[in-house]
């Protein structure tokens, strides 16, 4: 016959390994379920910094179980970073890391203050006076470097390229390069147009005071002019360098339309670019002074009338002045 205590032990015994089935079934179901969590990752995992509006949910699909998030990502900080999602199904958790990029492929950004700068000749220019800022909006503020310094690699800087000649009119062209820390290179330009302006008056005098001066194939003085001869004496008179002949004249200054020209331009003439045959100075009111022809010498004409009576045309207007 069994003890009391016999009993008692059976029984507590009974209830142990009822206890321990009862874990150890729900152990199994909860295993079962918790590998019956799944999810799928989509291929694309990068963000672009500085998004505010990101979804890191929707990087996943067919999901089965409730998605939370236990670790977000920083699009504030580039690089690479594990976003923790919790799946929970019947009461199982199951954690889900996920590698994801936050990247910086936005360009620096590089603002001027005009897109064209005048200059008077034989004045200061300073290049960074147009420039009103280089950033990036990672990297903030860059840092400028000239390019003898720049080496193989070198990043978070900007740089300029191209100079200005202020002794010698004409239009320069200048470039700003920005290269911020991912390496995302931008790039802006204006021009610089060393003028005379403010020397038109002198020009027109000195070109009015020269009427009457025989025409001399080949002269560039005084005692007789062509056509590019006087152009190139008037100026010089003035304190400016011109081309010797009618085709490097064409090449001198920067380019404006005749509706836009004004005292001291000089006007190209031929039958196209590549036939260059006259040049003078527009004096105003649609007149000109030039070196005619030997019958007429330096004398006055009307833009319009001698291009009608020669058959040419305005190939260009060049301004220095």
């Amino acid at each position: 016959m069994q003890t009391g205590q016999t009993v008692r032990l059976k029984f507590l015994m009974s209830v142990l390994f009822l206890v321990i089935l009862c874990i150890a079934g729900y152990s199994y179901r909860n295993k079962i379920i918790f590998n019956s969590i799944t999810v799928d990752v989509n291929d694309n995992r990068v963000v672009e910094f500085g998004t505010s509006s990101y979804d890191s949910i929707a990087m996943l699909s067919n999901v089965s179980g409730d998605v939370s998030i236990i670790k977000d990502v920083n699009t504030n900080k580039v690089g690479e970073q594990v976003v923790l999602f919790e799946i929970e199904k019947s009461n199982v958790k199951k954690h889900v890391p996920v590698s994801i990029k936050v990247v910086d492929s936005v360009k620096p950004i590089i603002e001027l203050k005009k897109d064209t700068v005048y200059v008077s000749v034989g004045k200061s220019f300073d290049v960074f006076g147009n420039i009103k800022s280089v950033t990036d909006n990672v990297d903030g503020k860059l840092t400028f470097k000239k390019n003898e310094e720049i080496i193989d690699g070198d990043t978070n800087y900007y740089t300029i390229n191209g100079s200005v000649n202020t002794n010698q009119i004409g239009k320069y062209s200048i470039e700003i390069k920005a290269v911020d820390n991912a390496e995302n290179v931008s790039s802006k330009k204006f021009n610089v147009v060393v003028t005379s302006h403010g020397r038109e008056n002198s020009i027109k005098s000195t070109a009015y005071s020269l009427l009457g001066k025989p025409y001399v194939y080949g002269g560039s003085s005084i005692n007789g002019f062509d056509c590019s001869g006087f152009v190139q004496y008037v100026y010089a008179r003035n304190g400016l360098k011109v081309g010797r002949s009618a085709t490097d004249q064409l090449y001198n200054g920067y380019e404006v339309s005749y509706k836009n020209a004004r005292v001291g331009d000089i006007i190209v003439w031929g039958y196209g670019r590549n036939n260059i045959t006259h040049t003078a100075i527009y004096v105003g009111n649609g007149l000109m002074i030039h070196a005619s022809n030997p019958r007429d010498g330096v004398v006055v004409n009307k833009v319009d009338s001698w291009g009608s009576y020669t058959g040419v045309h305005i190939v260009s207007v060049r301004r220095l002045s």
